[in-house]
């Protein structure tokens, strides 16, 4: 099981969640997760939750770049 991030208002798992709170689901990747639908503040805490410390002046598309995996180097 995995915590999955509410980025819709919406019934998860049986429960109304608001944006931002979580929920349990089975057979969940990263790439049931739609970063580029975040704001900046689901983005950093997504990036803690998989334990990754952004830069406190990371933009938006810092943080989706990070999470995302690319790179420029």
């Amino acid at each position: 099981m995995k915590d999955v991030l509410v980025t819709e208002a919406g019934f998860y798992g049986g429960q109304f969640l608001k944006p931002g709170q979580t929920y349990r689901a089975d057979d969940v990747d990263d790439a049931t997760v739609n970063i580029k639908d975040m704001n900046k503040d689901e983005l950093v805490a997504e990036a803690v939750k998989r334990g990754i410390e952004p830069p406190s002046n990371a933009t938006k598309a810092d943080l989706v770049k990070l999470l995302s995996g690319d790179s420029d180097d």
